[in-house]
């Protein structure tokens, strides 16, 4: 018969560890239900023209007041064209025996990515003036649904995840981006549901890419743009609220500030005979990480660690606490 007594390894109760482990992945601990929305995931990036962020104005006059560009639409003529968009998504480098196999499993759901590729051949609309930026902004949206597979809506239609951000071009021709709206409701990564705090931390990384020939028909690659990340750390799972530069931190119960990000770059190159037509190769990488800002991860990590080193030991109490 099994006995309640036990020798410590480093602190911890051999009986203790082995028993909760062997019961298998019932006995981690249970996810938030705002977390661990990792099945049937859908990441999809869309570019914005200008009057598809006229509900985020205020918002676009805070974030780009450093560099004096305000918001406003230039009244241009143009031909509205379908552009395909190609959303590949971004596969998460995350990539003794069984316990320790599923122990380093388990860690792995408290640190989460997710991202998407847009593909596009007109960045430049091929007319003349303040007319020739086309995109205004990028959108990022991810629907998924939760560990059991099932969809949670709550009644709403919103996203699990939204993030917006604008992409100003100030009088000498430079292009700002900046963010403009983020709101978690439902993260992939996991948070443990025990505890009286559940948060967690976004890192977000955007990339431009590019192929264009110059005038002597010459072909160039190359990246054009890397964002400066933007860290939204202790974000509320619980509230879920919307983070935006026109709220101000702490006056609104459901609107947090918004702020960091801002960066700078020439804009897209176009090939030399793109003549007046729309223009502009560019791929636009998202990566969003998620944590958990919680202990869970590191407890569990060196629980694995703590198996695999005293394995030999262990291995032989329990045989002598099992043996008739």
């Amino acid at each position: 018969m099994y006995s309640k007594k036990g020798f410590n390894v480093v602190g911890i109760p051999v009986h203790v560890v082995f028993l909760a482990v062997l019961a298998g992945c019932a006995s981690f601990p249970p996810p938030h239900e705002n977390s661990f929305f990792d099945k049937e995931e859908k990441v999809t990036v869309r570019m914005l023209k200008c009057e598809d962020l006229a509900g985020y104005a205020h918002d676009w006059d805070k974030a780009f007041e450093s560099v004096n560009v305000r918001y406003s639409c230039p009244q241009c003529i143009a031909e509205q064209k379908a552009v395909a968009e190609t959303a590949v998504g971004i596969l998460a480098p995350l990539a003794f025996d069984y316990i320790k196999k599923e122990l380093n499993k388990e860690a792995e759901n408290y640190v989460q990515q997710f991202g998407s590729t847009y593909f596009g051949r007109d960045f430049w609309s091929g007319q003349n003036g303040a007319c020739d930026q086309k995109y205004y902004g990028v959108e990022v949206v991810r629907s998924a649904a939760g560990h059991t597979g099932k969809a949670v809506d709550n009644g709403s239609a919103e996203p699990a995840f939204k993030l917006l951000y604008g992409l100003a071009r100030d009088r000498e021709g430079f292009f700002w981006a900046s963010p403009l709206f983020f709101k978690t409701r439902q993260a992939k990564t996991k948070v443990a549901s025990w505890g009286s705090s559940h948060k967690i931390d976004t890192k977000i990384e955007i990339a431009i890419d590019s192929v264009w020939v110059d005038d002597k028909g010459k072909f160039h690659s190359g990246n054009v743009a890397d964002f400066e990340p933007l860290m939204i750390s202790g974000y509320d799972i619980d509230k879920s609220m919307e983070l935006r530069p026109s709220c101000v931190s702490k006056a609104s119960a459901d609107c947090g500030h918004l702020d960091g990000g801002l960066t700078s770059f020439a804009g897209v190159p176009a090939s030399a005979n793109a003549g007046g037509r729309e223009a502009g190769n560019f791929w636009l990488k998202v990566l969003v990480t998620e944590s958990d800002t919680a202990k869970t991860k590191k407890y569990i990590t060196d629980l694995a660690g703590l198996l695999d080193k005293k394995r030999d030991k262990a291995v032989d109490y329990i045989k002598k606490q099992v043996s008739p």
